[in-house]
C-alpha cells in the first residue's frame, strides 16, 4: 500500500489515504510465532530470547561493523550449509554442538558470537 501510494504521488503529485490494521501489520512481523499463539488459543507463550529466535538458530539480529545490523535466518541444513561455507566456518557442520538445529538453538549466543566475529571482519 505505501508503495502503491508513493507511485502514484510520483505520477500525479497528489497524497494518498492509507488504512491498515495494525493487528495485521504486527501478525505479519512474526509470522513464525503469530501461528502459534493462535492455534493454542493462546496457550502458546513466546519466550524472550534476546537477539535470537526460539524457534531456529542462527536467526536474528547480528551486528556487524561501523554500528550497522543485519538480519540472518536460516530455515534448514541446505541454508545452514551455506552460511557456514561462506563464513569459513566448514567445522561446524560436523561439530556436535552445531550440527542439528536443537544443538545450535542450544548454543545459539555461541552461534551469533561467531557469526558477528566473520561480520566485524569487514
Amino acid at each position: 500500500a505505501i508503495l502503491a501510494a508513493l507511485l502514484e504521488r510520483f505520477r500525479s503529485g497528489a497524497g494518498q489515504h492509507i488504512d491498515i490494521s495494525m493487528m495485521h501489520t504486527l501478525l505479519s512481523l512474526d509470522g513464525a510465532a503469530a501461528p502459534y499463539c493462535v492455534a493454542s488459543r493462546g496457550e502458546h507463550k513466546v519466550p524472550r530470547s534476546g537477539r535470537a529466535h526460539h524457534l531456529a538458530c542462527p536467526w536474528g539480529i547480528f551486528r556487524g561493523p561501523e554500528g550497522k545490523y543485519i538480519v540472518i535466518m536460516t530455515t534448514g541444513p541446505g541454508s545452514w550449509e551455506t552460511l557456514v561455507r561462506m563464513i569459513g566456518r566448514e567445522d561446524m557442520l560436523s561439530h556436535p554442538k552445531f550440527a542439528s538445529q536443537e544443538a545450535r538453538l542450544e548454543h545459539k549466543h555461541e552461534v551469533h558470537d561467531i557469526i558477528e566475529e566473520f561480520l566485524m571482519s569487514f
